[in-house]
């Protein structure tokens, strides 16, 4: 069950990705949210506290999606997680995400819980590289690299920088490419004629 803190922080990320860093405000929260005004200052009581309760935030929500990945099949759980992050809530939170990046390139304070958060994510990419038979000393750096790909990918997709949006086919593409690269076997038992 989500949490009232849970339900203001995910107003948060619906905020920012709905009207950007400026448009982030405790009213503009409390109408997200369906709560009461004042609800969010009671427990964020600054704007910064309601950019760090967002980072937290999408931070549990982005390893609670790894965790869920299946090691027996990365390239079809890699693309899974890129169709996610590109339509509905994941889509929500992919905007949010670069709306919280660009302003902890301003604010030192910020960019500490985005670090934090993003070491917390690629640990636990790492523990899946590991599972999926990756060498856990090579599994730290890769997990980093697999990230910064993701995260081009995303943000070319989500801002439509490079044209038409790809289709999962595509997506597969680029999943199949990129752990190809990591050194991840998954053609082991997984038939691909299906």
């Amino acid at each position: 069950m989500t949490t009232r803190r849970e339900r203001i922080a995910d107003a948060i990320i619906t905020t920012l990705a709905n009207f950007g860093g400026r448009g982030l405000t405790h009213r503009a929260v409390d109408e997200a949210a369906g709560l009461a005004m004042g609800s969010s200052s009671y427990y964020f009581r600054s704007r910064a506290a309601l950019l760090e309760a967002a980072v937290a935030r999408l931070a549990d929500l982005d390893v609670e999606a790894v965790r869920a990945l299946n090691p027996a099949d990365p390239t079809e759980s890699v693309a899974r997680l890129m169709e996610h992050a590109l339509s509905g809530s994941g889509r929500t939170a992919t905007l949010a995400r670069y709306e919280l990046s660009l302003e902890a390139a301003r604010r030192p304070e910020l960019r500490q819980a985005l670090v934090a958060g993003t070491e917390r994510l690629q640990s636990t990419i790492a523990e899946l590289l590991a599972a999926m038979a990756v060498p856990s000393v090579a599994a730290k750096g890769q997990a980093r690299d697999l990230l910064a790909f993701l995260d081009g990918v995303l943000f070319a997709e989500v801002t439509g920088a490079h044209g038409s949006p790809r289709s999962p086919a595509e997506l597969r593409a680029v999943a199949e490419a990129i752990l190809g690269n990591a050194g991840v076997d998954d053609s082991a038992g997984v038939d691909r004629t299906a």
